[in-house]
């Protein structure tokens, strides 16, 4: 009686477990997480305020510029032991006083860093008169202290690539940003310029095309 009785209620409760399993609801499989969309940035065209991020991050070297960029940047990169001896100066990273270096005046030694004018008087064209401490002719990394110093560079302390580029394009100077472009100072030979320049002190010629390796292009080549 005992052994009839346990089985009884064993398949009793085998009973109310299946019944009620059969009321829960079916488990599901777990969503996916979806990654947000990502939002445009506000001001990408904008070329009042610059995205200097996203243009970094966006930025791509022309095709056909690029055996011109390794070949500078091959030269620069033979005098790194110069630009290296004025960083540890000023402060400002080796590639930033290269490039401005390149655009300036060619790489050319004997020439000032402020504007390309020759070593052996002060500078002419603006800024005119620098150095102005010591005698002529000066050194190159005489100049290229001053000139760093002159234009406010030996003072950033964070040379981020926002800071990089923003002061980079206020050494030439902020005039494109009212023609509607990125100035070719820093983005020429890339996706972000392609025709537009000052061709002359003041003097706006819409369908001028740069012949210069931009900054950012050359900073891209040095492994920026």
């Amino acid at each position: 009686m005992q052994i009839i009785t346990n089985d009884w209620l064993g398949n009793l409760l085998v009973k109310i477990g299946a019944a009620t399993e059969s009321k829960e609801s079916p488990k599901e499989d777990p969503k996916p997480t979806v990654p947000p969309a990502p939002q445009p940035r506000k001001n990408a065209g904008d070329t009042k305020t610059p995205d200097f991020v996203y243009l970094w991050e966006t930025c791509k070297i022309n095709a056909e510029d690029e055996k011109y960029i390794t070949s500078d940047c091959k030269k620069l990169l033979a005098n790194r032991s110069r630009y290296d001896k004025v960083s540890a100066v000023t402060k400002v990273p080796w590639y930033v006083i290269a490039v401005i270096h390149e655009l300036e005046s060619g790489a050319d030694f004997s020439t000032h860093l402020h504007n390309g004018d020759p070593l052996s008087a002060r500078t002419r064209q603006v800024p005119k008169g620098r150095p102005v401490a010591g005698n002529p002719p000066f050194t190159w990394e005489e100049s290229a202290i001053d000139a760093l110093g002159y234009d406010g560079a030996a003072g950033i302390k964070d040379w981020n690539i926002f800071a990089t580029l923003k002061f980079l394009e206020q050494y030439n100077g902020l005039g494109y940003r009212n023609k509607g472009i990125y100035s070719p100072y820093l983005w020429s030979c890339t996706n972000h310029y392609s025709k537009g320049k000052y061709v002359a002190d003041g003097v706006w010629n819409a369908e001028a095309v740069s012949d210069q390796i931009g900054c950012a292009a050359l900073m891209r080549g040095l492994g920026v």
